[in-house]
């Protein structure tokens, strides 16, 4: 009869590095209009890393609007910020959300700001329609992207030296 080894009570947890790094930040741009699921997905995916059993912190955020207001969604949801267009750190990630009101929702002093923070060298990103945001502010040129299937003949319009891939991610 073959018997099964008894299993632990514990859960497994991954291993962490020797040391305990700082933590990775990010700052989320929220465009009037924005996608609401695409945000929440990507708040939900750091908030639950940082419940690893360790205590470890691994990731925090801010969220960001063009004036420091509630931003709404597109389904007039409306979401409180942290700052309005603050400076940024080099080691922050910026992340644009946007979404089917991203044209209008573009506005010059948002694409002067992120024109003068993303030539810091910091990482950047977007969610949703929000390439089309970072389009508009001339940040993609020879990149390869990927935006929201309402944006791409736009941004095909827009940018021809960007090369649009058809898939999630890029």
């Amino acid at each position: 009869m073959n018997r099964m080894p008894a299993r632990s009570a514990r859960f497994w947890t991954p291993l962490l590095p020797p040391e305990a790094t700082a933590p990775r930040r990010y700052a989320f741009l929220l465009i009037p209009g924005y996608s609401q699921l695409g945000f929440a997905c990507a708040l939900e995916a750091l908030s639950l890393a940082n419940l690893h059993p360790s205590g470890q912190v691994f990731y925090t955020w801010r969220v960001l609007g063009e004036t420091g207001e509630p931003v709404p969604a597109y389904n007039g949801i409306t979401t409180a910020v942290d700052a309005a267009l603050p400076e940024l750190g080099r080691g922050e990630t910026l992340v644009v959300c946007a979404g089917n009101r991203a044209a209008e929702g573009s506005t010059r002093p948002i694409l002067n700001w992120l024109r003068r923070e993303t030539r810091k060298g910091m990482d950047f990103g977007a969610l949703s329609s929000g390439t089309y945001t970072l389009a508009l502010a001339g940040l993609l040129a020879g990149k390869t992207v990927t935006t929201h299937w309402e944006y791409r003949d736009a941004l095909i319009e827009l940018l021809p030296d960007v090369i649009i891939e058809n898939s999630l991610y890029s």
